[in-house]
């Protein structure tokens, strides 16, 4: 029984809980919070590219950060 990589838990369980085959290293709960802070992650660079904000003007960071958005909507739309 292996332990997880990132708390030391001992709950992975790669089959329950709608996980995918991925993340093996990681117990049940640090596999849905690295998703999680993940989607949090785009979504704060998202609210750094709106109009007026001091933060916006890179075309190319913008259109990375939309990309990256409009992949986890379809990830999350799959149910990942």
């Amino acid at each position: 029984m292996n332990a997880c990589t990132r708390c030391g838990s001992f709950a992975i369980n790669p089959a329950w809980h709608g996980r995918d085959d991925s993340d093996l290293d990681l117990c049940d709960v640090c596999y849905w919070r690295g998703r999680a802070e993940r989607r949090l992650s785009i979504l704060l660079d998202i609210s750094m590219i709106r109009p007026g904000h001091p933060g916006c003007g890179d075309l190319s960071r913008e259109q990375r950060v939309w990309a990256d958005f409009e992949a986890e909507i379809q990830r999350a739309a799959k149910g990942e």
